[in-house]
């Protein structure tokens, strides 16, 4: 057995390519996914995790890894933001910058940039229904404002496990919560240690 759980992992024969037909004419941006005239040859849909203030970060994101030419073409990029709870100056800027860049997707929920359970909960139940619509999307994946996304490797990655129907890569966190307030109280990326129990009392989930 390979050390490599991918390389064991592989998919026997050739593997997808990178797009499904023609590729549009113009590239396809996250705020034509709500038709979805999009998904006729996405893949890959990426959610990238930002807070309504990380403009600089989303304009380094536009200006590095969304360069690739995959992006608007078999891979599709959405910053997720919450706007809930967001003052009407705030509100407004964002909304002028999704309508600027067509990348920005506004959901109905809180912000929280830190492990934001509902904001990562609305991503996953968006693409679920622009998939519902019927398309070639096969992987939704959610990065943080923070990663360097290198799409060319992670498109030949996904495509050589393109015969698993249910993939999933990527870091696990735990987490420690109360089941009825749903409270979070231990985290760990790895597992070890009680994190279970570390900080419930004083968050009133023990």
């Amino acid at each position: 057995m390979s050390l490599n759980p991918l390389a064991d992992a592989t998919c026997p024969g050739s593997p997808l390519p990178p797009t499904v037909g023609t590729p549009p004419a113009n590239r396809t941006a996250c705020s034509e996914l709500a038709g979805g005239t999009g998904l006729l040859h996405a893949q890959l849909l990426v959610g990238v995790q930002t807070a309504p203030a990380h403009s600089q970060r989303r304009a380094a994101i536009r200006a590095s890894w969304m360069q690739w030419e995959s992006v608007g073409r078999s891979v599709v990029v959405c910053f997720l933001i919450g706007r809930d709870g967001l003052s009407k100056a705030r509100a407004r800027s964002l909304e002028a910058e999704a309508a600027l860049y067509r990348d920005v997707l506004l959901l109905d929920v809180a912000d929280r940039v830190v492990l934001s359970l509902p904001k990562t909960f609305g991503w996953w139940q968006a693409a679920a229904a622009l998939i519902a619509q019927g398309s070639a999307v096969r992987w939704v994946a959610k990065v943080d404002d923070d990663s360097f996304v290198h799409l060319h490797n992670l498109g030949a990655g996904l495509r050589r496990l393109h015969c698993h129907p249910h993939l999933y890569m990527g870091s696990f966190a735990r987490c420690g919560y109360d089941p009825v307030r749903l409270a979070k109280c231990g985290f760990s990326w790895t597992g070890g240690g009680n994190y279970r129990r570390y900080g419930c009392q004083a968050r009133g989930a023990e």
